[in-house]
């Protein structure tokens, strides 16, 4: 990617602005506030964007500090730059209430989007934090932040190292984690379906395992209630039954008695008006005679067998009350073995439910499969790691050797960026370098992880005052070094010194004057 065209149209102190850049070194030259951390600034809002923060983080964000010193409501820009061999124009408004992009095919006029990544496609999908970290270097910012070592993490993790160039290891681990997160939700959704489940057919086997406990001692209290009832009084068993069974016989003679009573008294009461009305007859007076001893007979064989039924009375309400025990002992003994026999299926079925839950869920094996994969793609992770952060170390090694005239021949680098310098004879920890030299190792640094993330489409350099601690011979290896990659670079300073190295070393640039 190539800068053709930067047009400034109104972003910080510049208003219809347009700056030419050229293929290989520009120096834009200006003196303190003259413009060069704004123009660099403009740059990375055109390719990725200005947004204003939120709260107390918009009163110094970049998007107030460019603002335009007039007419704010016009904040806006375009730049022309070459991809792919194709020429494009990006235009942009800034402002907050009316944001707005547009991308333009000048070489075949066909319309892009950016919205849609055709921007981030020609960046070579580049993302702001890559490019912070690599190819943009603001003022005092050599040193990289924490998110340069995420990036390359990310990068070796991602490596496309496969015959083809398709493979990608992050992408497919965030696949496999995403599948392994689901599998492991529905694995444990089904163990606590079955566990619910297990407890719910526990909790019936107990439930009629105690209703079969509490039949059982009422069973027990019927049982004893009923031999109570029955030896409780001085009757044998066999003489109740005996008794209960002649009362039954001897009630239908009842009736045949009570009419010979009133027959009897009726006869009587007729010969007593006869012998009122003086009927004089022998006959009659036979007959009051033989009827008086026959009611009296009946009236004495009457009292005797009321005497009796106090016997038969006693015997039958007690044989009621043994036969209504007797019933609750068989109903309660019916209930029992229904209880027992819904007690066994329970317990059987539960036999077997546990049995079931002991068996190897299906999902377990795929789980074992996710994580079996996992375990391969860390393994392969690791492995593109060494050899992608051995690549990285060599080329930061080569870059930081000629830079340095070969005084430090190779660095030391671990995952979390932390570095040590080494040279022919000893090691030094980079905090115990010079500040030049550290601003080096950090340029180096950025260097070889822009070879590695800005691959694809190799992006403008941009060094915005970067070189004020570097000697003059430092500088001009630095220079050399740069002319020498093929890559677009622009250096902002407000010195000469770039531009004299590169007029003694004859490395051509173009320069651009801020006044």
């Amino acid at each position: 990617m190539k800068l053709l065209e930067l047009n400034l149209k109104n972003f910080g102190r510049f208003r219809n602005r347009k700056i030419e850049l050229a293929d290989g070194l520009n120096i834009i030259s200006g003196e303190n506030e003259s413009g060069k951390s704004t123009l660099h600034t403009f740059i990375r809002s055109m390719l990725f964007g200005l947004r204003r923060q939120r709260g107390r983080a918009s009163r110094s964000d970049a998007y107030s500090r460019y603002e335009p010193w007039e007419e704010s409501a016009f904040y806006a820009g375009a730049v022309r730059f070459e991809s792919g061999g194709k020429t494009f124009r990006l235009s942009r408004n800034f402002h907050k209430g009316q944001t707005s992009e547009e991308l333009v095919c000048e070489t075949d006029g066909e319309c892009l989007f950016v919205e849609n990544g055709d921007l981030d496609m020609l960046l070579g999908g580049v993302s702001a934090g890559i490019y912070d970290n690599t190819v943009s270097v603001g003022q005092l910012k050599s040193v990289t932040d924490d998110g340069l070592a995420a990036e390359l993490k990310n990068y070796m993790a991602n490596y496309q190292g496969s015959v083809d160039g398709a493979l990608d290891l992050q992408a497919a681990e965030d696949r496999l984690k995403a599948k392994r997160k689901e599998l492991e939700g529905r694995l444990q959704a089904r163990r606590d379906a079955k566990e619910t489940e297990k407890k719910e057919l526990y909790g019936r086997l107990e439930y009629v395992r105690q209703e079969c406990r509490t039949l059982e001692a009422n069973l027990q209290t019927a049982e004893a209630q009923l031999k109570e009832e029955i030896f409780h009084r001085e009757i044998p068993r066999q003489d109740v039954k005996k008794v209960l069974k002649e009362s039954m016989e001897k009630s239908g003679r009842r009736w045949v008695r009570v009419i010979g009573i009133s027959a009897a008294a009726a006869i009587l009461v007729l010969l007593g008006v006869m012998r009122f009305l003086r009927v004089p007859s022998l006959l009659i007076r036979a007959g009051l005679a033989v009827s008086i001893l026959v009611l009296l007979g009946l009236v004495v064989f009457e009292l005797t067998r009321r005497k009796k039924t106090v016997l038969l009375e006693e015997p039958d309400e007690m044989s009621r009350t043994i036969q209504k025990l007797q019933w609750n002992v068989e109903y309660l003994q019916q209930e029992i073995q229904g209880k027992r026999t819904a007690a066994e299926n329970l317990e059987q079925e539960y036999r077997e439910y546990c049995l079931s839950c002991a068996e190897k869920d299906p999902l377990e094996t795929d789980l074992e499969g996710v994580r079996l994969a996992l375990e391969t793609i860390g393994k392969l992770s690791a492995d593109m790691e060494k050899r992608v952060g051995a690549a990285l170390k060599r080329r930061m090694s080569e870059i930081l050797a000629r830079i340095t005239d070969g005084k430090y021949l190779s660095v030391s680098l671990d995952q979390e960026l932390n570095m040590g310098l080494h040279t022919k004879d000893y090691y030094v920890p980079l905090n115990q370098v010079s500040r030049g030299t550290m601003e080096q190792v950090y340029f180096a640094l950025r260097m070889a992880a822009t070879e590695l993330l800005c691959a694809e489409e190799p992006l403008p350099v941009l060094l915005d005052e970067v070189f004020a601690m570097y000697d003059d011979r430092r500088l001009a290896g630095v220079l050399e070094w740069l002319a020498g990659q093929n890559r677009q670079v622009l250096i902002f300073t407000c010195q000469d010194r770039e531009e004299k190295i590169l007029q003694r070393r004859q490395i051509p640039y173009r320069k651009v004057t801020l006044p």
